[in-house]
């Protein structure tokens, strides 16, 4: 179309060149041509002048014409335009801008946009619009981009974030485009303020003192803090959070009873179970949970802290082996001080009896009752062996106390053991390496280590080993709490005889008798059940201590406590040097 009108102004431009040329002959009386012919080309010259007038007066009131329907038609596609991407009101928040593409001025804009820029409208049209926005580089042929956000500075120097997109619009000559942008100022300030407190909780949450975790009810674990890694050994949480839960109970029954009890329970429940740790051990814990329900029947997960106990249920089984011992302790105080106080008065009816004996010696001259005086004698000496064994479990105070070392003690005790029929039983001494020095009568502690051996090596024998094993040791224990929980010098330095066998052990209810006069699992005849409560007599006149520890099939460990003296007090007796024998 263009080249068309192009060809038709050059046409008419010749043609008028011709007609200067004719009618400047014409009108030429110098010129040879006849005066006839040039009326003719001067006739020519006007019919064709008033032809061209004619004819481009109407071609310029048609082009024109046409130029205003196309621009009226523009027009009416931009309204249009303009109106779709308003949105046909301004209810929708968001701003519109458009603007020409090649000299960027604005063209059109709705109230939103005058809202958010703080500008008005009638200031809006006519603007560069990279006068608004200076951070946008804007190349030559294509848009800067699709959607972006802008940071926009207002006339009263606030600066607020827009989300920012932009289209082009195709219109025949023209080509615009629009820029949709909306005010997230307030979203941006949300994001950074969640953001903020998506940190302080990721902080709280591993930084506080409990271990806290969320899991699936298939037992997977979601989540779970650095504490509770720590609780249970893991280096991090990483490598907790692909550990399965059924390998972190010691006993998976105990997770299942805790999965079918957050079934049941409407809120929280809390047990105390024993965890396996990432290098096998074990601890106890204090799972405190509940379950997150996806509807009102189907559990989504379970969350839930967890405590390390493990020191509060050590101490929660010291003061119950405490009071049970001290429990044991009264009993034996008031069975000893019965026992005394009987002995006593038997001891009396004993001598005098005695002294009858001897007097019906003496006057049986013949000597034909000496068979039976001496059986009466006999029955009278095993008595006061009762009677001895009863006032020992009274707790007189030791006679002729001496300062002795205990590692002397053991090594004689060891020395002078008498012989043990039966099976050879492996010995093996650890003695200290530093004197315990104990004021005690070395008699009686020799009874004691005599009669614990003994027990140990028939503990062995009954357990029908080919050869079993009796471990002797000796310590100073640093003050602290002893399991004992009766031995008055706990918070003083002690020393400790520990005689261990791996025999046929006693359950719990049998340790718990083994002390009381009288009581022995052995058969009728072959013990007089008065060997340990003498033991026990024993230690408590030394102001000391012993206890029994006892598993079935595993064996015996007795330890008795002795305080030692204080200041520079020399033994009677040396240490000897350690050593290792067989008691056969």
């Amino acid at each position: 179309m263009v080249d068309k009108r192009k060809n038709i102004v050059s046409i008419a431009a010749v043609l008028l060149i011709i007609i200067l040329l004719l009618s400047t002959i014409s009108f030429n009386e110098t010129s040879p041509i006849s005066r006839n012919i040039r009326i003719v080309l001067g006739l020519g010259f006007f019919v064709i002048s008033t032809a061209l007038i004619v004819f481009g007066s109407r071609y310029i009131i048609h082009h024109f014409d046409s130029q205003e329907r196309s621009g009226r038609t523009m027009i009416r596609q931009l309204e249009e335009r303009i109106t779709y991407y308003q949105g046909i009101n301004d209810s929708n928040l968001t701003g519109y801008l458009v603007f020409d593409r090649f000299h960027f001025h604005i063209i059109d804009a709705n109230t939103v946009s005058s809202i958010i820029l703080g500008i008005a409208r009638d200031a809006l049209i006519g603007t560069d619009i990279r006068e608004l926005f200076h951070d946008i580089r804007w190349p030559e042929n294509e848009l800067p981009f699709h959607q972006s956000e802008l940071q926009y500075s207002t006339e009263s120097g606030s600066v607020i974030t827009i989300l920012a997109s932009m289209a082009q619009l195709e219109s025949h000559k023209h080509q615009l485009a629009v820029l949709s942008f909306t005010d997230i100022s307030n979203r941006v300030k949300i994001e950074q303020a969640l953001k903020e407190s998506r940190t302080r909780y990721h902080n709280l949450f591993h930084s506080i003192p409990i271990g806290l975790y969320q899991s699936t009810k298939e037992g997977l674990l979601v989540e779970a803090n650095s504490r509770l890694a720590d609780i249970l050994g893991f280096p991090d949480v990483s490598t907790l959070l692909t550990t399965p839960t059924f390998k972190l109970f010691e006993d998976e029954r105990d997770r299942e009873e805790l999965i079918g009890l957050l079934e049941s329970a409407d809120g929280m429940v809390v047990k105390e179970t024993k965890l396996r740790r990432y290098s096998g051990s074990s601890i106890w814990a204090r799972i405190t949970t509940h379950a997150v329900l996806e509807t009102q029947s189907d559990t989504r997960y379970f969350e839930g802290a967890i405590e390390d106990i493990t020191e509060e249920k050590n101490r929660e089984i010291e003061e119950e082996i405490i009071d049970k011992l001290a429990s044991r302790s009264l009993r034996m105080d008031t069975v000893g001080k019965l026992a005394g106080g009987l002995a006593h008065e038997f001891n009396n009816i004993l001598a005098a009896m005695k002294l009858r004996i001897n007097v019906c010696r003496i006057n049986d001259k013949a000597g034909s009752n000496t068979s039976d005086l001496d059986y009466f004698d006999g029955a009278i000496d095993r008595a006061n062996s009762y009677v001895e064994g009863l006032l020992a479990a009274a707790g007189d105070p030791p006679e002729d106390p001496i300062i002795a070392d205990i590692n002397t003690i053991v090594m004689s005790v060891l020395d002078t053991l008498p012989h043990i029929e039966g099976k050879s039983i492996e010995q093996t001494t650890f003695l200290s390496s530093e004197p315990l020095c104990v004021r005690v009568s070395a008699e009686q502690i020799t009874f004691v280590l005599t009669e614990l051996l003994q027990n140990a090596a028939q503990a062995v024998h009954s357990k029908g080993k080919s050869t079993g094993k009796i471990t002797i040791l000796t310590a100073r224990k640093t003050p602290g709490r002893v399991m004992s929980g009766v031995i008055p010098f706990y918070n003083e330095p002690h020393a400790s005889i520990t005689v261990q066998d791996n025999g046929c052990g006693m359950p719990p209810e049998i340790v718990d008798r083994v002390f009381e006069p009288f009581f022995t699992t052995q058969e009728f005849g072959q013990n007089r059940g008065l060997g340990l409560t003498r033991v026990y007599g024993i230690i408590r006149q030394h102001k000391g201590g012993i206890t029994i520890h006892s598993k079935p099939g595993i064996g015996t460990t007795a330890m008795v406590f002795l305080p030692l003296i204080s200041g520079n007090e020399r033994p009677v007796y040396a240490a000897a040097p350690p050593q290792d024998d067989d008691i056969s």
